[in-house]
């Protein structure tokens, strides 16, 4: 009953609440009401702490988003982790799978193949080992500045046209195949799987 008649007295607003308001008409409701201000200070001061924590702890963000990889031996897309670090083992065995970037113009039921992506040996084990929490992922005597080096040169792209050449994606020719080429309607879009 007692608590009834607390929570009633508080939550209700007397008619001339402006009055109420005033600074010394506050400072009567918070000494009136002591233990409800001090059990509401209390919760905000522990979601505040849980706040702050949760922040501090490091988390390792997730990433479980598909991309398609191409089989260089059998010509055929596969779906695979975006966090797979091409090339990758394909069906002969071998290391012939790579990743493959598709755009369409408009709706993706007519995607094509823009270019395919790789990387070298030593810029797909500092990928592995950064992805995995290690540093520095090139070797031990890798500072992080060459570690990104390694990383802009070891990246390799190509056309899918046979034949072609496998060029770094940080040269000019490089950044000229990653540009998808303009549709006439000019809606250009990247292509995922569903």
């Amino acid at each position: 009953m007692r608590f009834e008649k607390l929570f009633w007295g508080f939550c209700m607003l007397p008619y001339n609440w402006k009055e109420y308001l005033r600074p010394d008409n506050i400072r009567e409701a918070i000494n009136r009401n002591s233990s409800i201000i001090s059990i509401l200070a209390a919760v905000i001061a522990i979601i505040a702490i849980a706040f702050v924590v949760r922040e501090l702890i490091p988390h390792k963000p997730t990433f479980n988003m598909n991309v398609y990889f191409y089989d260089l031996a059998t010509h055929k897309l596969v779906v695979r982790s975006a966090s797979d670090t091409p090339p990758l083992t394909g069906a002969t065995g071998k290391p012939t799978l790579v990743k493959a970037f598709l755009y369409a113009c408009g709706s993706c039921d007519n995607k094509y193949i823009a270019y395919l992506m790789k990387y070298t040996q030593q810029a797909q084990a500092a990928v592995k080992a950064m992805q995995s929490g290690q540093t520095p992922a090139a070797g031990p005597n890798i500072n992080p500045m060459q570690e990104e080096f390694i990383l802009a040169q070891g990246m390799l792209v190509r056309s899918p046209d046979a034949g072609s050449k496998w060029v770094s994606a940080n040269s000019a020719q490089g950044r000229q195949l990653m540009e998808p080429k303009p549709c006439p309607s000019g809606n250009v879009r990247a292509c995922l799987p569903k």
